[in-house]
């Protein structure tokens, strides 16, 4: 049983102790020791904080915490920092985890301490200190669900459904934003309208974030089903309602990667001989086209066209011109500062300091200087020195994956599902959205790392020892709480 009676009377404890600090907020003790019950709860109930984590990836409006002028942490950073401190005190296993991840050690030691030297040489902004909090914050999650999804078969399931299960609740909460706006009513949460009608960005900031979340795990399930479609039939029908709601979203860089994808999953099956599966695929995508026609409005579906015509119309705001712009922008501070750059969360500072640098046209987002392009904004803040780090964990985790996928045995199909999903957003979706502090992309990442883990520690001989019961015979989870989660051995998710 997973919440026994211990659980529960945690769980009511805490509800009491934070609706009495949320009706009198300007008791400060109160505040205080809602936060002291709130992460003693969190360390004692591990499998509870694991399900927080990864449910609440994307939760970029709720339940949030400020970190300097604009850096923001989530309730998923505080739980993977309560993991990774207990995966701490398990001495054997972190070191282990360390190991299994020495690839990724050593460039994002390289990138934080670049990011570090900048503020100590004053070359970072006020902001970066808060950035530098943030990122390592995202780092430490990354360790967390490295460690927590390769120590066992189990594990790895466990953690792959609980990511599968906050991927559809966002997107249920983005059709449910759409569904308010159809009747007319406020939709929660949603950051910008068209006319009369949201754009879902369910708990993302924004759309182009809600379709990079959703096409990120979607085509982990897509690339398992086109290497393996035998027990991966529930997969991609979740992929396919990913996909869907990500286009609902009109977010262009969205409909791209779904191009993209649909090209490849047509040119997979027909190299492979799959027609069956491409007719039925093809009428499925026919069918919800059609009952989407019939059921949203007109006035809806005529944004679509016109999203698409201000990609290449020079005078919208969000068109191609001033897109260039920003990157041409970008640029030039990076030829200012090539080495160590602007500092981590400096590049629009550093702008207003410098409007020399400005180039006309180039569109403001929501009042923010921003580079519209990962790569671009990486180099501009990280210098020669950040770009090379990351560039260099992308592909350590590229080049192991494709090691993975050579392999025989069922986890090269999930190892081939993240090296799509990996190209695809760094490739393709990050050269038209910025900040690499996504949460949900290192989860991405930490996610395909297991996989490499798992086939590299496929001997029974080689589980942690954290994860071997006491007479180390069998494997088992890293806690009595995380063993209630345990399902029977089956790697067919989902």
């Amino acid at each position: 049983m997973i919440f026994d009676r211990r659980q529960i009377l945690a769980t009511a404890a805490l509800a009491v102790v934070g609706m009495v600090a949320l009706a009198a907020p300007e008791i400060w003790w109160l505040r205080l020791a809602a936060a002291v019950v709130g992460f003693i709860y969190l360390v004692a109930f591990p499998a509870t904080t694991l399900a927080l984590m990864l449910l609440t990836l994307s939760w970029d409006q709720l339940l949030t915490v400020r970190v300097g002028e604009s850096a923001t942490l989530r309730l998923a950073h505080l739980c993977a920092g309560v993991l990774f401190l207990r995966m701490l005190l398990q001495r054997i296993r972190s070191a282990e985890g360390i190991r299994l991840a020495r690839p990724l050690v050593a460039p994002l030691a390289l990138y934080f301490g670049g990011a570090a030297v900048s503020i100590g040489l004053g070359i970072g902004t006020s902001k970066s200190l808060g950035y530098l909090a943030w990122g390592l914050f995202d780092a430490i999650a990354l360790f967390s669900v490295l460690l927590e999804a390769a120590g066992t078969e189990a594990g790895f399931r466990r953690v792959v459904r609980l990511w599968l299960m906050g991927a559809a609740i966002n997107a249920g909460f983005g059709l449910l934003q759409l569904g308010f706006g159809l009747m007319h009513r406020p939709a929660p949460l949603v950051q910008q309208m068209l006319g009369e009608f949201p754009r879902i960005n369910g708990f993302n900031y924004e759309p182009a974030y809600f379709a990079l979340y959703l096409l990120s795990v979607g085509a982990v399930l897509l690339g398992r089903w086109l290497a393996e479609p035998k027990g991966a039939g529930r997969g991609v029908l979740l992929a396919g309602a990913l996909f869907g709601t990500a286009a609902l979203s009109m977010s262009r860089s969205g409909w791209l990667g779904l191009a993209l994808l649909a090209l490849l999953a047509l040119g997979v099956l027909l190299w492979k001989g799959r027609t069956r599966e491409l007719w039925r695929a093809g009428g499925l995508v026919a069918g919800v086209g059609v009952a989407a026609v019939i059921m949203l409005p007109r006035g809806f579906l005529d944004r679509a066209p016109a999203m698409a015509a201000m990609a290449f119309d020079r005078h919208e705001a969000s068109s191609t011109a001033p897109r260039l712009g920003m990157m041409e922008q970008a640029w030039r501070v990076f030829e200012r500062n090539p080495v160590m750059g602007v500092g981590l969360g400096g590049y629009a500072g550093y702008i207003a300091q410098h409007p020399e640098l400005e180039v006309p046209g180039a569109a403001q987002e929501a009042g923010r200087t921003v580079t519209t392009n990962l790569w671009l904004e990486i180099a501009a803040e990280g210098g020669v020195v950040g770009l090379f780090a990351i560039l260099w964990a992308i592909a350590a985790t590229l080049r192991a994956l494709i090691r993975v996928s050579r392999e025989p045995g069922p986890m090269r199909y999930w190892a081939l599902g993240f090296l799509l999903s990996i190209g695809l957003v760094f490739a393709v979706l990050y050269q038209f959205n910025q900040t690499l502090w996504r949460l949900d992309v290192w989860t991405l990442l930490a996610l395909g790392w297991a996989t490499v883990s798992r086939v590299s520690r496929s001997a029974p001989s080689s589980e942690l020892p954290a994860t071997r019961d006491a007479g180390g015979s069998s494997p088992a989870p890293s806690s009595p709480e995380l063993a209630g989660l345990a399902q029977p051995a089956s790697l067919q998710l989902p």
